[in-house]
Formats: C-alpha cells, structure tokens, sequence
C-alpha cells in the first residue's frame, strides 16, 4: 500500500424503485481506497455490497455523490468514456465466473483485449497469463470442460488481460470448496505483493476470506458499521 489516494466515494446514495415504493440500497457512503491496498467489504445479504462493487466499477451510476479512480469522475463521464475506462482501468472477477462457452479459455481470456484493441500480442499474453494461474495446459479447452475452480482461475487471467489497476472481485470464492477457495485467494495474494501491486476491492460473507484483506469494510442497511 502506497499511501496515494487511488479511488473515493463522495456522499454516494444509491436507490431503487419498485413500483410506487422507493428502496434505498446506499446511503450517503465516504470511502477512501489507498494504491495497492485491499479491501474485503463485508455484509449481510441487501446491505448494498454488490451496488457498490457495480457503481466503483462504473457499471451502475449513484443517484447522488461522485466516484472518483486515479483522479478522474466518474460522473463527468458519458458511456463510452466509461466502457473504455473500465477496459483501461478495471478487471472483473465475477462469483459465476461469465465465460462464453462456444470459446475456448484462451479465447475467453484474450477477449478483453480484443474488444480493447490492443496492440500488443493478446494471445502471447492471454498464454501467459494462463502459465500463471496453472493453466498453461487447458488453453485449448472449453470452459464446460473445467472445474469451478479452474474456470475462476480463468476469469482472474482475464481480468489481468488488459493490466488493470484495479480488481474487482464479487464472491470470487463463493462457488468454490474451500481448499480451492484457498487457492483463489493465494492468487490474489500474489496478484496484491507483486511488483505491480493491483489495488482489489473484493465482496465476501465469509470473514476467513475477508482476513486476507489488508482492510474490512462492513455494510449494514446501505451504510458503513465498521471500517477495520
């Protein structure tokens, strides 16, 4: 962890409306995320935890407050500033894992990069990034033909395709046993102390997982109850 502010939250407020009632999800919420820090938010299940992950990765907009990440608005924004500052910025780890499956792994892994168009070799690098999650020998190979885990080593090669920032992880161990949820956050460890030290802010229920985290931040009712 650096010290630099990477990422805020300004007085979100976030609200849904369900016919004729108006549901708030987030409520006035002031977060501040540090470089290569990482964070477990924690919180019974309607306390806003996957609002929040989808507003700080600019998939959802607040009703009220700003979102700030390595000093740019969110709000000041339109769409297509947003989708392409997410494929910049932004990795997505999602708890069901969201693999197309007519594609193999390795053309799951490349498509960020290719919707990107980036110019450097995706394939080279969607390999490589498979090496390093241990499925070097599965590129070939449709997701329907690996386990849970394997395929969530796969979306974490993914996310890291365009060399984000910031990783977002939504119950990136929640399908998962717990040996292999082990190993998914072993992972991260190493994704959070290498020289590039990713800033992750990842959703979980279980304290156990939450422990690995530098920080816990605990939603209750759309508002923050502890920051620890």
């Amino acid at each position: 962890m650096s010290g630099e502010i990477f990422l805020q939250t300004v007085d979100v407020y976030k609200r849904y409306h369900a016919g004729n009632s108006i549901i708030p999800v987030l409520e006035g919420l002031d977060i501040t995320v540090f470089r290569n820090e990482w964070i477990a938010i924690l919180g019974a299940s309607g306390s806003g935890k996957t609002t929040l992950l989808n507003i700080l990765g600019a998939l959802e907009s607040p009703d009220k407050g700003n979102i700030l990440c390595d000093q740019r608005s969110y709000i000041t924004m339109n769409d297509r500033e947003k989708a392409q500052f997410r494929l910049d910025k932004i990795g997505f780890v999602f708890q069901a894992y969201h693999m197309f499956p007519e594609l193999s792994i390795l053309e799951n892994v490349r498509l960020p990069a290719m919707i990107k168009k980036s110019k450097s070799d995706s394939k080279k690098r969607a390999k490589e990034l498979l090496e390093q999650v241990g499925l070097g020998h599965r590129i070939s190979h449709k997701p329907s033909e690996l386990s849970g885990g394997e395929q969530q080593r796969a979306a974490i090669a993914r996310a890291l395709i365009n060399s984000p920032d910031l990783i977002l992880a939504d119950e990136p161990t929640g399908n998962l046993d717990s040996h292999t949820g082990e190993q998914i956050l072993d992972i991260f460890k190493e994704l959070h102390s290498s020289n590039e030290g990713r800033t992750i802010i990842m959703i979980t229920h279980d304290m156990d997982v939450a422990n690995y985290a530098d920080r816990k931040i605990v939603l209750k009712d759309g508002r923050i109850t502890d920051d620890l």
